[in-house]
């Protein structure tokens, strides 16, 4: 009798001592999760705008499908709440705003590609506003762990990269409405001398590691490659070239944070 009661004992300690491991895990965010959907959802942003530029871009088009059904994924797997009120707040805008933008986009990818480019300004500032509480819910983890800012800097690195590219992005398309402002070419030259001297920064504290050593390279010679089409906006016209090594800069950093 003790034997079958300890037995008893014993499975009901693995079931819910299994359970209670499962609600810990699906609850917990960190900065690399986080850094994984911001990412994901500039990708998404970058690839709108280039359908805007071009709505037959059938790239583009098939890339902003996959990126839908990889952020749907993603964003189901987030917690719906937290017992810190201000976590729990960032993480309800979070839900509130997906579906929407799911939805929008969706119809976006869903006209034919003789129609005319529609106007994505208000999608745009949905996912914008988005990409805020997913930074506010980043920088909330790394309060709680100091550390981890420069644990993850490879990938803040490659958000960085993604960020240039939407905004070299959002100013071609100002360039089709409107004139450019001053202010968004400063931001651009800004943003790219500071993402040339961070990477600096890194390559040279790995430059004797023999496995990330060389992806830093390769991600300094794609950067030396767009950087002055990205520098002397708007001299050149190329965003299918930024795209494209954009892509390669980001791989090649996520693939550094792997090894380390």
């Amino acid at each position: 009798m003790k034997k079958c009661s300890a037995i008893k004992a014993l499975l009901f300690a693995m079931i819910f001592g299994s359970a209670v491991h499962i609600d810990a895990s699906a609850t917990s965010l960190t900065p690399e999760q986080i850094l994984t959907k911001e990412l994901l959802l500039n990708q998404l942003m970058t690839h709108i705008h280039l359908l805007q530029l071009d709505f037959k871009n059938t790239g583009a088009r098939e890339k902003l499908q996959e990126r839908l059904i990889e952020i749907t994924a993603v964003f189901d797997q987030l917690p719906k709440e937290s017992s810190d009120t201000e976590t729990s707040e960032l993480l309800s805008a979070v839900q509130s705003l997906w579906p929407v933008i799911n939805r929008h986009t969706q119809w976006l990818v869903s006209l034919p590609e003789q129609s005319a480019p529609p106007e994505a300004q208000s999608l745009m500032r949905a996912l914008e506003k988005l990409d805020r509480q997913l930074l506010l819910l980043r920088q909330k983890t790394i309060n709680n762990d100091p550390k981890a800012s420069r644990q993850f800097r490879f990938l803040e690195q490659a958000l960085f990269m993604q960020r240039i590219t939407r905004e070299y992005l959002g100013l071609l398309l100002l360039r089709e409405n409107a004139d450019n402002t001053l202010s968004g070419r400063m931001q651009l030259q800004t943003m790219a001398t500071h993402f040339d001297q961070r990477l600096d920064i890194i390559s040279n504290e790995l430059k004797n590691n023999p496995h990330a050593n060389p992806p830093l390279k390769q991600s300094r010679a794609a950067w030396l490659y767009i950087s002055r089409s990205i520098t002397h906006f708007p001299e050149q016209r190329v965003p299918l070239m930024v795209v494209r090594y954009n892509d390669r800069i980001v791989k090649k950093l996520t693939s550094v944070q792997r090894m380390l």
